[in-house]
C-alpha cells in the first residue's frame, strides 16, 4: 500500500496447479484450492521460487495436501486500462497474478534413516506421512 493511494495492494496473487503424470502419457494439471481469509489465490509479497518446497492444503481434495516442489511459474502483469490498472492511474492498483506449477515432493527429510535412541530403541522419523496427491 502506498501513501498516494492507500487502496493500492501490490502483493502477488498466486494460484497453484498440481502436475501429475497421466496413464497414457502427458500430464494432468489440477487446481489446488486454497482456503484463506478469502477463498481464491494465495496473496503474498513473497511467492515461492522454482525449486522451493511448499506445503499446501487442498480444500477440495484432502488427499492432495502435502509437500510440493515448485517446477514452473507464469506471471501475468497488469495491462494499462484494465480493472487492475485503470486509465488515469500512474501505477496498477493490484499486484500481478502468478500461476505456479507444483509436483509432489518428499519434503526436506529425503531417505531419512531411523536413528536409535540411547536405549537402542528405534525412534520415529520426523515425517512419515504418506499421501495420495496424484
Amino acid at each position: 500500500m502506498t501513501e498516494a493511494n492507500p487502496a493500492r495492494d501490490m502483493r502477488v496473487r498466486c494460484t497453484f496447479y498440481a502436475k501429475t503424470p497421466a496413464p497414457g502419457g502427458g500430464y494432468y494439471y489440477r487446481n489446488i484450492s486454497l482456503r484463506g481469509w478469502e477463498d481464491g489465490p494465495l496473496i503474498t509479497f513473497h511467492p515461492p521460487a522454482i525449486g522451493d518446497l511448499i506445503w499446501l492444503t487442498d480444500a477440495d481434495r484432502t488427499a492432495a495436501s502435502g509437500t510440493w516442489r515448485v517446477t514452473g511459474r507464469d506471471w501475468l502483469l497488469n495491462d494499462y486500462g484494465s480493472m487492475n490498472w485503470p486509465y488515469g492511474e500512474q501505477h496498477p492498483v493490484k499486484g500481478p497474478m502468478l500461476t505456479i506449477i507444483v509436483e509432489p515432493a518428499e519434503g526436506l527429510f529425503v531417505d531419512q534413516v531411523i536413528e536409535p535412541d540411547e536405549d537402542g530403541e528405534e525412534q520415529q522419523p520426523n515425517d512419515t506421512t504418506e499421501d495420495d496427491r496424484g
